[in-house]
């Protein structure tokens, strides 16, 4: 049966962790899941989403543009960045 833990259920788990490890075990393992979890949010690129005016859409980044009225947009699934005009794009997200 699949359930979730209340509060009082994870105040235990987390008293028998440090009984097991020690105070300073269980600070170390909670120092390297929280540096885990930084690591990885870090790694993953902001992506944003571009909504085209036409309804659609494309997951991507905004890039600069030498060329005024013309958003650059670097897409994981093109191999060049795409070249839009600002009427054509409704928002980006």
């Amino acid at each position: 049966m699949n359930r979730r833990s209340t509060g009082k259920e994870t105040l235990t788990m987390y008293v028998r962790l440090i009984r097991r490890v020690g105070l300073y075990g269980s600070v170390q393992i909670i120092c390297w899941l929280c540096l885990a979890a930084c690591s990885a949010a870090a790694d993953r690129p902001e992506s944003a989403v571009l909504h085209l005016v036409d309804g659609g859409l494309v997951a991507g980044e905004l890039r600069g543009s030498d060329v005024p009225k013309v958003l650059r947009w670097r897409s994981p699934f093109f191999a060049q960045p795409l070249e839009f005009p600002f009427r054509a794009a409704k928002a980006v997200y």
